[in-house]
């Protein structure tokens, strides 16, 4: 698979979990499986709760429901197509002035 990477520009690599490694971490943590930040206290609640989407994207949300509970991390592959499309329109809207002027200066045809 390797002799199929790009061997120019950027390459871009997404970190994805299912929903039931993503709940299996909560239970356990990610690295020592000990005092993870995400394991439930004594009472059942869940330590770091309130820091589940503090450093996520609002657009990133939705993507966090599984089976009726919201969880900490975007489950699964359906949120890159999104985060691709958001990728490039900032990159398009950094670079021209307009949408206008985006489709005039990419437009090499004229075919709109």
């Amino acid at each position: 698979w390797v002799k199929g990477l790009p061997r120019q520009g950027m390459l871009h690599l997404y970190y994805i979990r299912d929903a039931d490694v993503i709940k299996q971490v909560r239970l356990q943590g990610a690295y020592d499986h000990a005092d993870s930040p995400m394991m439930a206290d004594p009472s059942g609640a869940w330590y770091g709760e309130e820091l589940f989407g503090t450093f996520a994207p609002t657009w990133l949300r939705g993507y966090r429901w599984h089976e009726g509970a919201e969880l900490h991390e975007a489950v699964g592959e359906g949120w890159i197509r999104e985060h691709k499309l958001r990728r490039i329109q900032k990159k398009l809207e950094e670079k021209f002035s307009s949408s206008q002027d985006a489709v005039k200066k990419l437009d090499k045809d004229g075919s709109g």
